[in-house]
């Protein structure tokens, strides 16, 4: 029996319906199947690849050019704007920046993917949903923020269980055959191990379930899905309100940085499946870090975790942090995960490491306030650390929008660098910790007479007005002022 012929560009004689959320490969590899044609035939009629060889086209599923998303609207009879939402360009300005990308080439697609995190090659999936009456993959799938599937209190997976590779309908790694014969959804692709030319074959609804059972994950889901959905138009984070965009690239890199500094403690409460995938990634960055150069290990967590479990462990706590009642709040935050690292990680090596945002990182480097006390921060760094300090520490120490606001003007032909150390210094004096000499010393500073250095560095005229401000300063942390000596 021969196989139907279709023509490209004009409409299939079939409607299929996608369902809500569904991945436009998903519904490619359906429809394939209703009309017993292969993808690849699907794609030609569309317009959706001209490319042969076997080869699914570059950045499937990523986006639709406007001429082939007009040929696939006529052909499919589906409205553009539905097409484009089945694409993860339909999250663009929302969940993702793709805008003035290259999506042509390999490299640009791998890009995009490393930048948003996406996947650019396989999916997440959830057993129990592949294993319904009317299995098909999500679009959200391709993106680390859905660890879970709410509906089935399950977490996804990312692997076949039988081949070992990528799971997902649009796996660049799918075997040849798939372009040429239909395949169900909900089985595998992939090419065995032992064959090149053999299909895997492996029914996805069939596998282990790992339930998930912890409400505070599932709240986490929860508002994760409403975001990416475009259910939520903003986002209050502390004394801020995001939108969609931002909420999600400070999440990125809240992440990110707890997968790089982040200890088990730091975490919360968690199921204990997800403390044992961050026990185990934790051993694997630790050995990293010993055997590697920092080159190697720079842009380790600027790419998308595979983990859903792992992502798990540390979303709730990230999301947690992000959508705190106060900004301050969030500083608190910000400076207990990072404590145990702040003599070794300054503002701007947040920033370029794991991507911190302008925002994040003032709050991180914020003015001093009366929630969040310098002299607390200072003794439990002090406890936890000793006395190791040195002028490069001295951005942990004295927050830069307290020092633009109320000293720089007491130095108007020094360093800002410079002036900061002694700003730290005489804090540190003011708040009765330790002696000039000492906290000198702590501070890295040249030796010699402290007290008059110091002083020889503001303006004669100014010093008593600038004694005033430290003095108000240390006042505010809560500090006795019969504890203040300027000896």
């Amino acid at each position: 029996m021969s196989r139907p012929s279709y023509h490209p560009g004009r409409s299939l004689p079939i409607g299929v319906e996608p369902y809500r959320e569904e991945a436009l490969p998903s519904y490619v590899r359906r429809l394939a199947a209703d009309l017993d044609v292969g993808v690849g035939d699907i794609l030609r009629y569309t317009g959706l690849s001209h490319q042969g060889g076997g080869r699914m086209p570059t950045g499937y599923g990523l986006a639709i050019e406007p001429t082939a998303l007009e040929t696939a609207s006529t052909v499919l009879r589906l409205q553009p704007s539905l097409l484009e939402r089945m694409v993860l360009a339909g999250y663009d300005g929302r969940v993702l920046e793709l805008s003035s990308t290259d999506v042509d080439t390999g490299a640009g697609v791998h890009g995009i993917a490393s930048r948003e995190w996406l996947y650019s090659t396989g999916s997440l999936y959830c057993v129990a949903c592949l294993a319904s009456r009317r299995p098909y993959w999500q679009l959200a799938w391709k993106m680390p923020w859905l660890f879970m599937c709410n509906r089935h209190d399950l977490f996804l997976e990312t692997h076949c269980p039988t081949c070992g590779g990528y799971a997902g309908v649009d796996a660049n790694g799918g075997h040849a055959r798939l372009i040429a014969q239909h395949v169900p959804v909900d089985v595998c692709a992939n090419s065995t191990r032992k064959a090149r030319r053999t299909m895997c074959m492996h029914e996805f609804g069939v596998g282990v379930r790992r339930p998930v059972g912890s409400p505070r994950l599932r709240r986490t889901q929860k508002l994760l899905s409403t975001v990416i959905a475009g259910d939520a138009q903003e986002i209050r984070s502390g004394d801020d309100v995001l939108a969609p965009l931002d909420f999600m690239r400070e999440l990125r890199s809240l992440v990110a940085m707890l997968l790089g500094i982040g200890e088990r403690e730091d975490l919360g409460e968690v199921p204990e499946a997800c403390g044992a995938a961050f026990d185990a990634h934790c051993q694997e960055r630790d050995y990293a870090l010993r055997t590697r150069s920092p080159l190697d290990c720079r842009s380790r967590y600027r790419r998308p975790p595979r983990n859903p479990v792992l992502m798990g462990s540390v979303l709730p706590a990230a999301v947690e942090c992000l959508t705190a009642a106060t900004s301050a709040e969030i500083t608190d935050q910000l400076h207990t995960w990072v404590g145990a690292h702040a003599f070794a990680i300054a503002t701007p090596r947040l920033e370029e490491k794991y991507g911190i945002s302008p925002r994040l990182a003032h709050l991180y480097d914020r003015n001093v306030q009366a929630s969040h006390s310098f002299a607390s921060h200072f003794q439990r760094l002090e406890t936890s650390h000793g006395i190791g300090l040195t002028w490069r520490h001295v951005p942990a120490l004295f927050w830069q929008r307290e020092f633009d606001a109320d000293l720089a003007g007491y130095f108007p032909h020094a360093r800002p660098e410079y002036a900061r150390r002694y700003c730290s210094l005489a804090l540190v004096r003011l708040l009765g910790m330790r002696s000039w000499p000492d906290a000198a010393e702590a501070l890295g500073l040249p030796h010699g007479d402290y007290a008059k250095g110091f002083s020889q560095t503001v303006d004669e005229n100014d010093l008593v007005d600038f004694r005033e401000t430290l003095l108000q300063i240390a006042q505010r942390q809560g500090r006795p002022e019969h504890l203040i000596d300027y000896a």
